[in-house]
């Protein structure tokens, strides 16, 4: 799966975050009940995207967005003001990381 991380990506990761934990008790666990079979999702899957290890595709938003009660063009709507508050700025942990691989490279 190509990976497409940047501010808008981290910002639709913190639109279903926000969106899960609006839903009063919706655990991780609860979500991936409610997630289709075929999806193949456990708990440990939505924490990896929750925590940015995992990229995620658009089905995978769709059906979360389902389950979440929303839609996608609402997720994108919350997205788009999370990263405007931001100014679509890179994490600050990434741009370390970043730093650090260029140093390492540019000392070869």
């Amino acid at each position: 799966m190509a990976s497409f991380r940047n501010g808008a990506y981290d910002a639709v990761v913190e639109a279903l975050i926000t969106q899960r934990r609006a839903l009063k008790g919706m655990t991780l666990r609860k979500v991936a009940k409610l997630l289709p079979e075929w999806l193949g999702f456990d708990w440990t899957t939505l924490h990896k995207i929750e925590k940015k290890r995992r990229d995620v595709s658009f089905v995978e938003v769709q059906e979360l967005a389902k389950v979440l009660g929303t839609t996608v063009a609402d997720l994108d709507r919350k997205a788009a003001a999370i990263a405007a508050a931001r100014g679509n700025q890179v994490r600050p942990a990434v741009a370390k990381r970043k730093a650090k691989r260029t140093a390492r490279i540019v000392r070869r």
